[in-house]
């Protein structure tokens, strides 16, 4: 029998503009990790795969196995996007999400043409149609209370981070590395720059590797970084697409040798970077002339490192 489609729609006034929240807010990615939705996978498809860059992916919730056909997104750079999934297994057919990210004036008292931008509503769309009965029940509850709920808190916490210049959410509290990790990495930053690299973006690019949580390192985005280096796009792939970069790969690839097979993809990626030294952090050092690439390249990670603890510092004072 049919029943009912569930309609929920939640507003949020946040502080930041819609620029800065767009790369937080639309890395759907973290953002259903950040919510508390269970780790999403890729199903391979036999044959060709999906048209139209169409995905198929599922996971499991409760001990209920979903499965869904993922269509393309739509982006509108940074004012909405939205996503349609029809679903082949589990309690749901249909889910519609449209998120929309609409800038906040100030009030209506000021003259005409005066109103000034002060920050973003977030209006946060979602359309359910249940396929039986546990869908019916499950609705109500996981997506009318719980996603809410984690949508709110969330939400205020990219806020509170797009405040503070961060254009993804990706600081760690403590990063790890294996012994000789550190000088394989400062080793691979003066080839970097012997060969070429502006010493600025080669340190750059060691604060990203060092301080990139799992979900950043599993799937670098060369355009956001673009933005966050304050340099072109070509720059930033190029730097990316190194040759330093793929031995860095290569070395990563050994050192991983004795981790399990069975591990999951993205940590499997986090650890091979993490195991050629890229989490290793600067730390403190010997001042050197500073003609050397190495000391300039040491010297702008710590500026750097400093400014990241000083950031993780803030945040954890604001939450308090």
């Amino acid at each position: 029998m049919p029943y009912k489609d569930f309609h929920y729609r939640w507003e949020f006034d946040l502080d930041s503009s819609p620029e800065q929240l767009w790369p937080l807010v639309a890395d759907t990615n973290r953002f259903n990790r950040d919510t508390g939705v269970p780790s999403v996978q890729m199903v391979e498809s036999e044959g060709k795969g999906l048209k139209n860059a169409r995905r198929r992916l599922r996971l499991s919730a409760f001990g209920i196995p979903v499965e869904w056909e993922e269509q393309p997104f739509e982006w509108i750079r940074p004012v909405r996007f939205g996503v349609v999934r029809r679903y082949s297994k589990g309690p749901i057919t249909e889910l519609r999400v449209v998120v929309d990210l609409n800038p906040r004036t100030q009030p209506n008292d000021l003259p005409v043409g005066t109103h000034q931008p002060v920050g973003t509503k977030v209006t946060y769309q979602v359309w359910a149609k249940p396929r039986n009965v546990i869908g019916l029940i499950a609705i109500p509850i996981q997506i009318g209370i719980l996603s809410a709920r984690s949508f709110a808190r969330t939400l205020r916490e990219y806020d509170h981070l797009a405040k503070q210049g961060r254009t993804a959410a990706n600081l760690t509290t403590r990063a790890e590395f294996v012994s000789g990790g550190r000088a394989r990495l400062l080793a691979l930053s003066e080839k970097m720059a012997a060969a070429g690299t502006e010493s600025e973006l080669v340190a750059l690019l060691v604060d990203y590797l060092e301080n990139a949580d799992e979900f950043a390192l599993s799937r670098i985005r060369p355009y956001e970084l673009a933005r966050e280096w304050n340099c072109p796009r070509r720059t930033a792939l190029e730097v990316l697409q190194h040759r330093f970069c793929r031995q860095l790969r290569a070395v990563c690839r050994a050192d991983f040798s004795t981790e399990s097979i069975d591990t999951r993809h993205r940590r499997r990626n986090f650890l091979h970077w993490r195991a050629a030294g890229c989490a290793a952090r600067c730390g403190p050092t010997t001042a050197r002339a500073a003609c050397n690439p190495r000391d300039r390249i040491v010297s702008r990670c710590r500026a750097l490192s400093s400014a990241h603890h000083e950031h993780s510092r803030l945040a954890t004072s604001a939450r308090e």
